[in-house]
């Protein structure tokens, strides 16, 4: 199915260049616009972690690795970009070395992303309906909720077909791609253990 693109005022070389100029900050490019990515909870944060070192030690002496939020995505098919939670690749990494503006991945074989209030709607629905579920390489899409112990794990199998399942408390989540799981009362209570309760 082709893809339509809007015009807009910035192109993927404006993005790289304001990437280049302003390296403490990162920005996601999406059908010419550029958005700041604004920092998130310390419980958003102590997801990640979780996830990730749950993954990092599941993939150590295997074909696939982990890699953190500070790697970019770029899909090919739409043009745009983005930084993903964490991202794991299985085999070889095919990474373009921007002339500026740092690394874009391009074959994500599983990419992860922590829901928060702001971004959940997006991340669900626009982020892979228009984006992710173009990159070729990408067999899992996981969602991980802060509100809730959930953890949705979308795959797709060899003939393109997506599908969704979701893990809840008592249960692990499932990533074929690369033989492993995520157990989801292991992963919210490391994640909770010392975050600070509002009050």
């Amino acid at each position: 199915m082709p893809l339509t693109k809007r015009r807009h005022a910035y192109t993927y070389g404006d993005y790289l260049q304001l990437e280049a100029d302003v390296p403490a900050a990162r920005h996601e490019f999406v059908d010419g616009d550029i958005s700041a990515m604004a920092g998130g909870s310390e419980l958003h944060s102590a997801l990640i972690a979780a996830v990730s070192g749950e993954l990092y030690a599941q993939l150590r002496g295997t074909r696939c690795g982990l890699r953190e939020s500070n790697l970019r995505v770029h899909i090919r098919a739409t043009g745009n970009a983005f930084y993903p939670d964490a991202v794991v690749v299985c085999g070889e990494a095919e990474v373009i070395h921007e002339i500026r503006g740092g690394d874009s991945l391009v074959n994500p074989g599983v990419i992860v992303e922590v829901l928060s209030p702001s971004t959940e709607e997006y991340d669900r629905t626009a982020k892979f309906e228009d984006d992710y579920r173009f990159i070729p390489s990408l067999r899992e899409y996981v969602l991980v909720s802060q509100d809730e112990p959930l953890i949705e794990v979308r795959a797709r199998d060899e003939f393109g077909n997506w599908s969704s399942r979701e893990y809840r408390a008592g249960e692990k989540a499932r990533l074929a791609t690369m033989d492993a799981a995520l157990d989801v009362d292991l992963i919210y209570r490391e994640a909770k253990k010392n975050v600070r309760v509002a009050t």
